[in-house]
């Protein structure tokens, strides 16, 4: 018997971002395959590899960012198992701060 998959986020917000197309096309799914193959894991239901799950740039509701606790990343998932694999934080809000700050910028900057 299969197990419950796991969901990091609710799956009508999950469907709402990636049907979302101007949001997708704001991120290439490409790049960030690239930038995290080390590190990005296969299904663990399935096994299926990495590279062969749907890559998502998912953003939380506008409500979180104005909270100060809004993120944005790339979400992998297996369509198969409908389980959400791993979730690779690109931005995040601050509280008082109206623009998402950008991680990876922050981790390249000396």
């Amino acid at each position: 018997m299969r197990g419950t998959p796991k969901l990091l986020f609710p799956s009508a917000l999950v469907i709402q971002a990636r049907f979302d197309e101007r949001l997708q096309r704001q991120h290439r799914a490409v790049d960030a395959q690239a930038r995290y193959r080390e590190t990005a894991r296969s299904c663990p239901t399935c096994q299926c590899p990495a590279n062969h799950l749907s890559w998502i740039y998912f953003r939380s509701p506008a409500r979180t960012w104005v909270e100060g606790c809004g993120t944005g990343g790339w979400l992998t998932m297996c369509d198969a198992c409908d389980a959400h694999v791993d979730y690779f934080v690109e931005e995040v809000s601050e509280q008082g701060t109206p623009e998402p700050i950008k991680l990876q910028q922050a981790f390249t900057a000396s």
